[in-house]
């Protein structure tokens, strides 16, 4: 954007150098600002900026140009700020292939996001030393006020020396040298730079007599291998809901088979309790002739089974017995 406008305005540089377009031959950096890690593809997508082409605009808008070369500066302003955010806002695509493997970097645990400094440049990759970035703490010596301060007037007993732990800053870790394969070339690696990424081991490599981790950016999917991907997705969604309706088609099976069982030990139960003449046995014999449970229903043999019970003291069954003697009075083979 800071281009586009000074292209557009072609103004001199005394403008520029006042809104901090600079450039810092040290650094390298056109903001003056102290160097910064370089962030990959996997680790933020693209990185964009917009808030140093705001302050070209308020340097040149107070030059004085003409209310032309202003509205000039404005309409460029727009167009360039809406394509850096059209590319900002863009959120990097998860999918990143390995080996021919497309992972999910968001659902993957074997992609990790490193931080480390680039020590050599190779035909087939990098070599970075990784770091950590670890908060540096230091003992002081600090006054503070006594629980039972409110029980003294005497000012030198109210207050006691503490020691604490306060962060005075932050230290770089050296951690191990890595080889990283399929760096982007648009992040311009150079040796020295700081880099943060995501990547998957895949291996060890040698270098210099030594044995490194081997550890891959991946590659952007081609079309077939998202399609491929989402084949595969689908086959195993399919697969996995075969699977869960079989385990609900055992499950099923052995529920019924236990409840089939229990209704099997509690029929034997009442089939010998009235067997033995015991009245509240024949009586859930008869109900289970009258109902069909467990047995076949049949109200001739749950006539007979409540008039026993009722003949072995169970008065329970009178109004059962009723009921169908009225029914077999009423049925038409009776009239």
């Amino acid at each position: 954007m800071r281009v586009c406008l000074a292209t557009c305005c072609g103004l001199g540089q005394s403008a520029l150098r006042r809104a901090g377009f600079r450039r810092d031959t040290e650094s390298g950096n056109r903001d003056g600002r102290a160097p910064q890690p370089s962030h990959s593809r996997a680790a933020n997508g693209r990185l964009g900026w917009t808030n140093g082409a705001k302050g070209v605009l308020i340097a040149l808008l107070r030059e004085g140009e003409t209310m032309k070369i202003k509205t000039l500066i404005v309409l460029a302003a727009i167009v360039c700020d809406w394509h850096a955010g059209a590319q900002t806002d863009q959120a990097p695509s998860p999918y990143w292939v390995v080996n021919g493997q497309i992972y999910n970097i968001n659902n993957s645990q074997l992609w990790k996001k490193m931080d480390g400094d680039i020590v050599k440049i190779l035909t087939n990759g990098i070599v970075v030393e990784t770091f950590t970035v670890e908060t540096k703490q230091q003992a002081v010596v600090v006054r503070r006020l006594k629980a039972n301060s409110y029980m003294t007037t005497d000012e030198s007993k109210k207050y006691h020396d503490v020691t604490e732990m306060v962060d005075v800053g932050t230290e770089k870790v050296p951690g191990r040298k890595i080889i990283i394969r399929n760096y982007p070339l648009e992040e311009s690696p150079a040796v020295g730079k700081t880099i943060a990424f995501f990547a998957m081991q895949t291996g060890t490599s040698d270098y210099n007599g030594d044995k490194l981790e081997l550890w891959d950016l991946g590659t952007t999917p081609t079309a077939d291998d998202l399609k491929k991907l989402k084949a595969d997705t689908e086959e195993r969604q399919r697969a996995a809901q075969k699977e869960l309706d079989e385990q609900r088609r055992v499950a099923a099976e052995k529920a019924n088979a236990a409840k089939k069982a229990a209704q099997d030990k509690a029929l034997k139960y009442n089939q010998d309790q009235a067997a033995k003449g015991d009245p509240i046995g024949l009586q859930r014999m008869g109900e289970r002739y009258r109902d069909g449970n467990g047995v076949p229903k049949d109200l001739d043999k749950a006539r007979d089974y409540f008039t026993q019970a009722q003949k072995a003291g169970n008065f329970l069954v009178d109004d059962e017995l009723k009921k169908l003697n009225q029914t077999s009075t009423n049925s038409p083979a009776t009239q």
